[in-house]
């Protein structure tokens, strides 16, 4: 296998490096520290202003199995790493839930912090784009 060919091979297999630290004016990456992932999470990770609340209804529908699942957006799938409130006020709300969890974040994947210390599974970036 040539060099090129290695390269592009653990580019596709490993996964980034992870706890890379992002600030916004309100965002910050450091939020999910004490988070505690669970194996089946879905991430919803866009860019501000890219379908976000879109994106969410959509898996509220997914996840519900129905269209009309009685949920904010921002109930269901609490936005982590915002500033808006206290970061125990979201820990709180998302350990709460009692359906498979979905949770918005514009952070990118490499600004999630690493949940391998808890011991739960690393998550998986899977891509979608409208």
């Amino acid at each position: 296998m040539s060099d090129r060919q290695k390269r592009s091979a653990s580019m596709t297999t490993s996964t980034p490096p992870q706890g890379v630290p992002y600030l916004g004016h309100i965002t910050d990456s450091g939020r999910w520290a004490n988070f505690r992932h669970h194996a089946d999470d879905i991430f919803i990770r866009t860019p501000p202003k890219c379908g976000t609340t879109w994106t969410q209804a959509i898996c509220a529908m997914l996840v519900s199995g129905r269209a009309d699942h009685g949920q904010l957006p921002g109930m269901v799938s609490p936005w982590v790493d915002s500033n808006f409130a206290p970061i125990e006020d979201y820990l709180r709300q998302v350990e709460a839930q009692t359906h498979r969890r979905y949770l918005k974040t514009h952070i990118p994947f490499d600004g999630l912090h690493s949940p391998t210390r808890s011991g739960a599974p690393t998550p998986r970036p899977r891509p979608s784009m409208r």
